[in-house]
């Protein structure tokens, strides 16, 4: 440790003053780095292994109540297909606001906004539910051509009139009209787009494909079985 003129005799009053004086940054920085590493701990240690993810982007409020409703209904759906005993899956909902609309909270929309830019890019779930506006304006870049499989790869029986969506998200997602299976748990969120990612190449590693193709194929069963209810 550097020194910095005099130092006092060592844990006397004069002492704990010249520490904090010329060394709080230090102490700080190190109490900030443990914390993390103890809440990294305790996280893992917490974790929970689901089934699968479910994510949702766009602009409806989903609360608790709704959230956990969709949880349940959809755990029930999927199964336990990680053989844990236990049938769990994590609705994640991002909620972002309406284009052209001024965030009320800038910090939280730019938080959403990351969260949004990293679940697509690294996170857990496979199937999305998007609102109209948002995967429109996803698919409006070039930046996510090939990340989505097409929905005639996934889809069991042709789409409904009623399910085919328009511009450039067309054959990559399902419309789940009017809020037909979401509504009724809680969450009003108008029309639904449904989409399913390809398997990221970290995925597809020889120790880890097996794991991530169970999810894959639970990802498009639940997605089959939604676009089932009218």
């Amino acid at each position: 440790m550097e020194k910095y003129g005099q130092i006092p005799k060592r844990f006397t009053a004069a002492w704990w003053d010249y520490i904090w004086y010329y060394y709080k940054w230090h102490i700080l920085g190190t109490l900030f780095a443990l914390s993390l590493i103890g809440i990294t701990a305790v996280q893992c240690a917490n974790k929970i292994d689901y089934d699968i993810v479910v994510t949702y982007i766009g602009e409806a409020y989903c609360g608790e109540e709704a959230r956990s409703a969709l949880e349940a209904d959809m755990a029930a759906k999927v199964g336990d297909i990680n053989q844990n005993e236990k049938e769990e899956v994590f609705f994640q909902p991002i909620i972002l606001s309406a284009a052209g609309q001024q965030p009320t909270d800038p910090q939280y929309e730019m938080a959403m906004q990351t969260k949004m830019n990293l679940e697509l890019q690294a996170g857990e779930a496979m199937l999305f539910c998007f609102s109209p506006e948002r995967a429109n304006a996803l698919m409006a870049t070039d930046a996510f051509d090939g990340y989505f499989v097409p929905v005639s790869e996934w889809a069991k029986a042709p789409l409904r009139p009623e399910q085919e969506v328009e511009g450039r998200a067309n054959g990559y997602m399902a419309c789940i009209k009017e809020n037909t299976y979401f509504e009724p748990l809680g969450f009003v969120s108008g029309d639904i787009y449904l989409a399913v990612r390809v398997l990221r190449a970290d995925e597809q590693k020889e120790k880890k494909i097996d794991f991530y193709n169970q999810r894959m194929n639970a990802s498009i069963e639940l997605a089959n079985q939604l676009l089932q209810i009218q």
